[in-house]
């Protein structure tokens, strides 16, 4: 994969994940990843950070002894920013997909009327099936007026394509 990252973000995730290298191996204890990612202004939630948590443990990992507690599972640079990485581009798509909602929202409310999502999504840009946008309606929440929050759906949109 082609690095989507600019030097100066690459410079501040090894920065960061210094920080918590406490062996000076390139290597950081894998129950350290969420505060490693917090401290890079990653926020994930609670279900998102599971996947991101289940990902890197399926990866080849070393693993550190550790006084008294056995061997404890390490996350190396290499995997860390390769995850890094793909949140990074999730969250530059989901803020694009925003934006080009927000183009639609006449009242500026966050909120499309979801037969006007339904077009959009048929007709436009890289057109979607009904089926695919049936799919995609029935995971975000329709509210009493018909309308859809687009965050929600910006985030619902980029979740399938992550890592």
């Amino acid at each position: 994969m082609a690095s989507q990252l600019s030097a100066e973000q690459k410079t501040t995730i090894l920065e960061i994940f210094s920080l918590f290298d406490h062996s000076e191996d390139h290597t950081i204890l894998l129950k350290d990843v969420p505060v490693v990612l917090r401290s890079l202004g990653i926020h994930l939630e609670a279900e998102e950070l599971e996947e991101v948590m289940q990902d890197l443990e399926k990866r080849v990992m070393p693993v550190k002894p550790e006084k008294d507690k056995g061997q404890i599972p390490v996350v190396t640079f290499t995997h860390f920013s390769t995850v890094v990485e793909s949140l990074v581009k999730e969250i530059d798509n989901e803020k694009e997909i925003r934006e080009a909602f927000q183009a639609f929202d006449k009242e500026g409310d966050g909120l499309l009327l979801a037969v006007e999502l339904r077009q959009i999504l048929t007709n436009m840009g890289d057109k979607m099936t009904e089926d695919e946008v049936e799919e995609m309606l029935d995971e975000v929440d329709i509210d009493a007026n018909g309308k859809v929050d687009y965050a929600k759906l910006a985030k619902i949109i980029t979740s399938k394509t992550v890592l």
